[in-house]
């Protein structure tokens, strides 16, 4: 398997993931150090954001990384109407984001081809005193 057809891979199970916006299990919570932000009326949504179409050849210092993990990505979740910011965080260097929110439907837009009117939405329903989990794919379009 190549390294693109890989990430391509990893990209549809982030989208597979992304699509059920699932509550994540003790198991597979990199996030357990975390939970205790939650309190008990509150819940989080948590992930891993995927970059996917800029080859490592053009990278330059002013630009994301390559293809895979997106570290230092600005996550801004909305309340469900889309308009209403609810919360804004980073992902960690191994492109891992958390934010606790109260309960409720959110929606995070991530890039999906060239321009800004291009926006994928990732809606997840946030449940009080668990974890759910949804991965992002920041797709520039650029191939």
């Amino acid at each position: 398997m190549t390294r693109r057809t890989h990430l391509w891979a990893v990209a549809l199970a982030g989208l597979a993931v992304l699509a059920c916006g699932s509550p994540a299990g003790p198991a597979d919570s990199p996030w357990l150090d975390r939970e205790d932000d939650l309190g008990n009326a509150r819940g989080a949504l948590a992930g891993t954001v995927y970059l996917v179409g800029l080859p490592c050849r053009l990278i330059s210092p002013a630009r994301p990384p390559c293809d895979g993990l997106y570290p230092d990505y600005e996550v801004v979740v909305y309340e469900s109407d889309g308009v209403t910011e609810a919360a804004r965080t980073r992902s960690d260097e191994r492109g891992r984001y958390f934010v606790a929110l109260d309960p409720g439907d959110y929606v995070i837009f991530t890039p999906n081809g060239l321009g800004e009117r291009f926006r994928q939405p990732n809606e997840a329903t946030v449940v009080a005193g668990a974890v759910t989990r949804l991965d992002l794919v920041v797709d520039t379009g650029i191939r």
